[in-house]
């Protein structure tokens, strides 16, 4: 109402304090984590409490709140200054965290790919994103797990909390799929019986779910032929490897899994021959390493074709940096697959000889 004083300004967090927040609201796997934790989308969430910009305050953050914000006007805590820096940034000068053009960055990855589709930031209803006037905001809820104030055990509870309710089920499932490793070796049990063991490691990790959950979802009746590893080198079924009569050159080709589908869906008395790479930094199967694995299959006496083989690139998570170079690296005719949706699997379709329709 007229005359109403307006609500009390939050207290602050530090930025570094409100990076280390964010990790524990987000955990790994959450969609657009990338965007939330780069250091822009920080420094807006720290301004649109610098300036108190919190749902149902009617105080709404513009780009120029962070890209005008300095060292030291970020520690100075006084409300009239944190008042008057609301109403009326600074002209750009000196010292401030961004150049007046950088506010696509601000905008686009932060907040509209990180914070909003998890719920964690608002926008005004009637002001456009073409208008100077400011228009984000953080959720209730959500800036309520940045007052200094929430510690420790509570803080990580409420965070929790938080997650149950206002993350999506997806996200929440792709999260609790990358948080559940220990530091234990890592036991990879063979469909055929048997089991591998590899020494603690992402990569170890993501071998397992490529044998055990990718090799069971997709293969009608699946088989390890290879399993490499950076450290232990190498393990293979002596027997398969001879049957199909596979000469592979450690020091050269070092596929991480070949796995052998001796009942491929259509495919009556053929074999299909699974070649992946577990990608947790680089190694996709690009062209060139499609071709390599080829040259083995080319060398075997049964006269192995590209037909008889599957190329997948395995990664963590769709929001995972290597992922992000999927397109551009990816071999075609390829398959990527992601730890965190084991139930999905994208195709690197090659053969536009096939309409829209019949790839639905």
């Amino acid at each position: 109402m007229p005359g109403a004083n307006p609500p009390a300004l939050p207290p602050l967090l530090s930025v570094e304090e409100i990076e280390t927040r964010l990790r524990v609201i987000f955990p790994a796997g959450t969609p657009g984590r990338e965007y939330i934790l780069r250091r822009y989308t920080i420094r807006t969430v720290f301004a649109c409490l610098y300036i108190g910009a919190i749902e149902g305050d009617d105080r709404w953050l513009a780009p120029r709140h962070v890209y005008r914000m300095r060292n030291e006007l970020a520690q100075n805590a006084d409300p009239d200054a944190r008042a008057a820096f609301y109403t009326k940034p600074p002209p750009s000068q000196a010292g401030v965290w961004y150049a007046d053009n950088s506010r696509e960055g601000a905008r686009d990855e932060g907040v509209r790919r990180g914070l909003m589709p998890l719920n964690a930031m608002v926008t005004h209803p009637t002001v456009t994103g073409t208008s100077s006037k400011g228009r984000y905001a953080l959720g209730t809820k959500f800036a309520a797990l940045l007052d200094p104030k929430l510690t420790g055990d509570d803080f990580v509870a409420a965070a929790m909390d938080w997650g149950r309710t206002y993350l999506s089920g997806a996200a929440l499932a792709r999260a609790a799929l990358l948080q559940n490793s220990g530091r234990e070796p890592v036991e990879i049990r063979h469909p055929q019986r048997g089991a591998t063991v590899l020494p603690f490691g992402d990569s170890a990790r993501m071998t397992k779910a490529a044998v055990e959950v990718f090799g069971r979802r997709f293969l009608t009746k699946p088989a390890v032929i290879w399993i490499s590893d950076s450290r232990i080198k190498v393990f293979h079924d002596d027997r398969l490897v001879k049957q199909l009569d596979l000469t592979i050159d450690v020091a050269r080709v070092l596929p991480d899994v070949i796995l052998v589908d001796t009942e491929p869906v259509g495919r009556p008395g053929k074999l299909l021959i699974v070649f992946i790479e577990v990608v947790f930094s680089d190694g996709a199967i690009d062209e060139s390493r499609k071709a390599e694995f080829l040259k083995i299959l080319a060398a075997s006496k049964h006269n192995f074709t590209t037909d008889d083989a599957a190329f997948v690139t395995v990664y963590e998570d769709r929001g995972s940096r290597p992922a992000a170079r999927a397109p551009r690296e990816l071999a075609w005719g390829s398959f990527a697959w992601f730890v965190s949706e084991p139930d999905a699997l994208v195709q690197f379709h090659a053969d536009n000889r096939r309409s829209l329709s019949a790839l639905l």
